[in-house]
Parts: structure tokens; C-alpha cells; sequence
């Protein structure tokens, strides 16, 4: 079960930095998570698969940030609903 006033006040924190901020960590994380996967599989020497490049790392970070914002409007959506605030625009 979620506990609805310590989710109220983490949406809080973080929809003030702004739904930007917000899908740029999800990248950032995601696409980072990529990357060091790669460099370990670089340094221990192991066999890793050919297709980890830079660019499939970018798709990763790409990907991170549109899930970051639909993350987001998901997220905001719950909240109004939960605040009572149906209108939400679309």
C-alpha cells in the first residue's frame, strides 16, 4: 500500500525542480548504468557482446529520458488526482 502523505511530499520536491530536471536524471542514470556495464566488460577483459557501443549507450540515455517524462506526467496525473484536482489539461 503506498502512503499517500510521504509520496505527496516527495512529488512535491521533486515536480519543483520541473519535469526537465526530471527526465534528464532518469537519462542520465539509465544511460550512466549502460555505460558502466561497458567499461567494467572493457577493464576485466571479459567477452562482452559487440553491439555496446557509444551509440547504443546515447539510445540508452535517449530512451531514460522519454521515460522519464512519461514517468513524469504519470506521476503528476496520481498526484492532482489524489489532491482532487481532476482538470489536468489534456
Amino acid at each position: 500500500m503506498i502512503n499517500v502523505d510521504t509520496f505527496a511530499q516527495k512529488w512535491e520536491r521533486q515536480r519543483a525542480r520541473g519535469r526537465w530536471v526530471y527526465a534528464a536524471v532518469h537519462a542520465a542514470v539509465i544511460g550512466g548504468l549502460v555505460a558502466f556495464m561497458k567499461l567494467v566488460i572493457d577493464f576485466t577483459g571479459i567477452e562482452g557482446p559487440d553491439t555496446l557501443t557509444p551509440l547504443t549507450i546515447l539510445y540508452f540515455a535517449i530512451g531514460g529520458f522519454a521515460y522519464g517524462l512519461i514517468r513524469f506526467n504519470i506521476r503528476e496525473r496520481f498526484y492532482r488526482a489524489m489532491k482532487g484536482q481532476d482538470n489536468d489539461g489534456s
